[in-house]
């Protein structure tokens, strides 16, 4: 590896690039004020830094300020350390960063399923490949185990001398040696509370806390614990270390992995990483088993999976990146979840909402009720509709409450009414409250309901993977159609009914039926008919934000379809039959 000197125009663009709200010793907003005078300057220092391999010491002191969280004052466990690096330092840690990245991205050292701290790979990538590789287990009448591992503090205890010699072994020599070796070595850092400062004390493990070079050098020293055991297939985020073993049979698979965790823990032992029993768990995936609605009672001798001779908890259901899995992919329990999340998210704008202009009840949508309906969702919403009904009547509740013009039961204004006038038993009593019809809001307010924010999410997504080929281990499991010209994929063969709700299957099925409109820059006419339109985009070069914006634009035209004399109604919530 060779480290590429760096210019003004680099630096520039890095600064440009710091969020302004951020701590910093330096405030950010004048950093960025200054930079067309100190960017030509630090250039020359870091180059110097890097010929000589030495990363500055003074850049290297870490202030540690503890934040209250909640609790007794007094006790120093309800305190959060925060960590406070020099900014020059970390300008210099992201020089450093964006080359070594590139190296091991261009060697493929770096695993190709880890998802974590890695430039176009996300929890939602991490969970569809995951689901996969159980369904497609599952349809071959395999046992599956996974196994979902709690590290203890893995960023805090990572050995810097195993570290480096890992750096070493994957090509990292030379004066980028020289210089994590010196970034890494002779670290300090002191406590700063209510203005008195603590002593200085070194650091001997672990990657500095809030540091950008820190993640990347986590990834390359637990790179190798797939090398542990062939017999299980790992899906790592970061330090959330997840394994899935199968087997012909139930034995055959407890066995398996068994054989798995021991050689795990004995990865974890010699690379001073601490397992957390009491927090790692595992679930059996059973064949045979989602034809019937009951569940199967097991009979007979339990198995166990253990680890130096403690139990791991076997759950039904388990928390993985933010998102609960149950052992039949059912998705009640994380619909559950979302619900009384959603509720809750209502409960708080109902209580804001007056506070806020008008102006801003989109932007109060989004941050408060959008992102937690629309996170990680091309995992969950393939689900069928009946289950998602509850759901989509919880969206059409909040957009209600903030862009309906009628008052409903969520509008203290609707109680003050009925109190004043003395009609409330009547609204009550005779039902002549009728909320809102939503499907005017929607369209007046440009708001994708449950099912197109499905279809949007999953169809950009997709465009991304197939694009940049990222992340790869996502990007084989789809197959554009052999045929020349043609942007249609290749619908996976599914046996289970289970499969067709996969993102897999789902994401085919999206893509084949909208992608020809985006590419060809449908636009709606005057009778609200998409028609086609010359953008100069005929491929998958087009724009990520340009292919948004269509996709975005195309569905809110499908959804705003409507018949003659049932004007209000929505139509049937599958965009995947809309052409027919």
């Amino acid at each position: 590896m060779f480290l590429v000197p760096c210019d003004a125009s680099e630096i520039e663009n890095i600064i440009k690039g710091l969020q302004n709200d951020k701590a910093s010793d330096i405030p950010i907003i004048l950093l960025k004020r200054c930079v067309p005078v100190l960017s030509n300057h630090l250039s020359r220092f870091f180059n110097v830094f890097m010929e000589s391999g030495i990363f500055p010491k003074i850049l290297k002191v870490g202030k540690i300020t503890p934040v209250f969280k909640k609790g007794d004052c007094q006790t120093f466990d309800n305190y959060r350390p925060i960590s406070l690096l020099p900014i020059l330092g970390k300008i210099l840690e992201k020089i450093l960063y964006l080359r070594l990245y590139d190296f091991l991205i261009s060697q493929k050292v770096i695993y190709d399923k880890q998802f974590g701290f890695r430039s176009g790979h996300s929890t939602s990538h991490a969970i569809n490949f995951s689901i996969n590789r159980i369904i497609e287990n599952l349809e071959k009448k395999n046992h599956v185990i996974g196994i979902f591992i709690d590290l203890s503090k893995a960023f805090d205890t990572i050995d810097h001398e195993k570290l480096l010699i890992k750096l070493e072994h994957y090509g990292v020599r030379g004066h980028c040696f020289d210089i994590l070796h010196s970034y890494l070595c002779n670290r300090t850092q002191f406590t700063d509370f209510n203005g008195v400062h603590s002593n200085h004390n070194a650091i001997k493990y672990g990657v500095p806390q809030g540091s950008v070079l820190g993640p990347l050098l986590f990834l390359i020293y637990i790179n190798d614990i797939v090398n542990a055991s062939e017999l299980g297939s790992f899906v790592l985020f970061a330090d959330d270390t997840n394994i899935f073993v199968s087997g012909k049979s139930e034995d055959e698979v407890y066995s398996n992995a068994n054989r798995v965790m021991e050689a795990v823990h004995q990865y974890m032992f010699k690379n001073l990483l601490h397992i957390n029993l009491s927090k790692s768990v595992y679930m059996h995936f059973r064949p045979g088993r989602y034809n019937s609605c009951a569940r199967v009672r097991e009979y007979g001798s339990e198995k166990y999976i253990t680890i130096t001779n403690h139990k791991l908890s076997k759950v039904n259901k388990v928390r993985f990146l933010g998102v609960i899995i149950d052992d039949v992919l059912s998705w009640d329990p994380q619909l559950d979840h979302l619900k009384s999340k959603l509720n809750s998210s209502i409960g708080v704008i109902k209580r804001i909402r007056k506070f806020i202009p008008k102006s801003e009840y989109h932007k109060l949508y989004d941050s408060l009720f959008k992102s937690h309906l629309s996170y990680c969702i091309s995992s969950w919403g393939g689900v069928p509709s009946y289950k998602l009904a509850c759901l989509s009547s919880i969206q059409k509740r909040c957009v209600r409450l903030l862009f309906g013009e009628h008052l409903s039961y969520d509008h203290a204004e609707f109680y003050e009414t009925c109190a004043r006038t003395r009609t409330f038993e009547n609204h009550v009593a005779k039902k002549n409250f009728e909320l809102e019809n939503t499907k005017p809001i929607f369209n007046k307010h440009k708001i994708l309901n449950l099912h197109h924010l499905y279809v949007q999410h999953t169809f950009v997504d997709l465009f991304k993977i197939m694009k940049d080929h990222t992340p790869i281990s996502v990007y084989e499991l789809f197959h554009l159609s052999p045929r020349q010209s043609s942007f249609k994929m290749c619908l996976p063969k599914q046996k289970l009914e289970l499969s067709k709700q996969n993102h897999n299957f789902m994401g085919c099925q999206i893509w084949n039926t909208v992608i020809e409109e985006v590419l060809d820059s449908c636009q709606p006419n005057k009778n609200n008919i998409m028609v086609p339109g010359n953008n100069g985009y005929s491929d998958l070069s087009a724009p990520i934000s340009v292919i948004k914006k269509r996709i975005r634009a195309f569905l809110i035209i499908t959804q705003s379809l409507q018949l003659p004399g049932r004007e209000n109604e929505w139509l049937p919530m599958n965009t995947l039959k809309l052409k027919s």
